[in-house]
């Protein structure tokens, strides 16, 4: 059981849950956008002011590209204005960021920008990315590059699907991120996307391919640059975790989260539960993205089949979703793809 200290999560939400794009290892590009919407800033802003200092991050995306939401600069605003110092993170795919948007994100007080581009050649990167232009994806990045211009935010991180088919790109990512002035580098493999049957085959990781990053992880190092392979549990993973403490505002409570992670891990089989929730477009907060358990609801307290999940706030609520989870997994969790890597 983890100190109250350490209790302290981040929440991940989307502006929009629908996506414009339909990749085919992407759970949204497959379902499409079917019973998806919004995020209303008048839901936003009272959910964030509940979450008091419970929560010391917010990402601004989970399934979808918050940059649909027809709201987008209000609902921005809005969660910016009711966060206060939390640490504010935009994913997006880049394809809709305006200058218009550019200058609207670069008005609030967001820590991290990641952009998800999965190939720096055109054909391959459209092939891959279904519905997106590559051209004006690399135009938007560029442009908010020069837009933020030397602002120590947002940080700019680069994030790459690493698949069979890119593995002679990672270079070549290198060289793009030193080219706009990243602050990040991440890569992460397709083989660890969840319930996706994709025509793109996942890298097998072969040892040359390691050596290969091991040598682009050194060189992003000495030009103050983060190398992020998240699934690889090695010595170079620990330290590209140390150099994270860079990319985000809230030092101290970046260094609490991981440690809360590494502890919540070693005490049982999952370190999510609890301190990665997820709020949905009502208003309801989960404990975890793959747990189908009654919510915390802000507009009902009443106790329902599993009244131990209930308390009278949010932070409460994932204390005690962890404590259950520590004495018994969820039953959700024995058939999870993702969280019980």
């Amino acid at each position: 059981m983890l100190p109250a200290f350490l209790e302290r999560p981040l929440l991940r939400l989307d502006l929009d849950d629908r996506c414009n794009l339909k990749c085919d290892f992407c759970p949204t590009g497959i379902g499409g956008n079917v019973g998806r919407g919004s995020f209303s800033p008048e839901i936003l802003a009272p959910l964030v002011q509940q979450l008091g200092n419970n929560i010391w991050a917010i990402y601004l995306s989970c399934s979808g590209e918050p940059l649909l939401n027809p709201r987008f600069e209000e609902s921005l605003q809005a969660i910016a204005g009711a966060s206060g110092s939390r640490d504010l993170t935009i994913i997006t795919n880049a394809t809709l960021l305006s200058e218009t948007k550019a200058k609207a994100i670069l008005r609030q007080p967001v820590s991290r920008i990641i952009f998800s581009i999965d190939s720096l050649r055109k054909e391959r990167y459209e092939a891959i990315r279904k519905g997106a232009n590559f051209d004006t994806m690399m135009k938007n990045v560029r442009r908010f590059s020069e837009l933020k211009g030397s602002r120590t935010y947002p940080k700019i991180i680069i994030s790459s699907i690493l698949m069979d088919e890119t593995e002679d790109e990672v270079e070549d990512f290198a060289d793009f991120a030193l080219e706009i002035g990243a602050d990040c580098l991440r890569l992460q493999n397709l083989e660890l996307i969840p319930e996706t049957n994709p025509t793109e085959k996942p890298s097998s990781l072969p040892p040359a391919l390691m050596r290969r990053m091991q040598k682009v992880c050194l060189k992003l190092f000495l030009k103050g640059i983060v190398f992020d392979f998240p699934f690889d549990f090695s010595a170079w993973k620990f330290f590209s975790v140390l150099q994270g403490i860079r990319l985000h505002r809230r030092k101290l409570d970046y260094c609490l989260y991981v440690l809360g992670r590494v502890i919540g891990k070693l005490g049982s089989h999952c370190s999510y539960v609890g301190l990665e929730a997820v709020a949905k477009r009502d208003g309801s907060v989960y404990p975890c993205t793959e747990i189908p358990c009654r919510p915390w609801d802000a507009a009902s307290q009443t106790p329902g089949s599993q009244p131990e999940l209930f308390g009278k706030s949010i932070s409460s609520y994932l204390r005690a979703a962890r404590r259950r989870f520590h004495k018994k997994p969820f039953s959700r969790c024995d058939s999870c793809r993702f969280y019980n890597r």
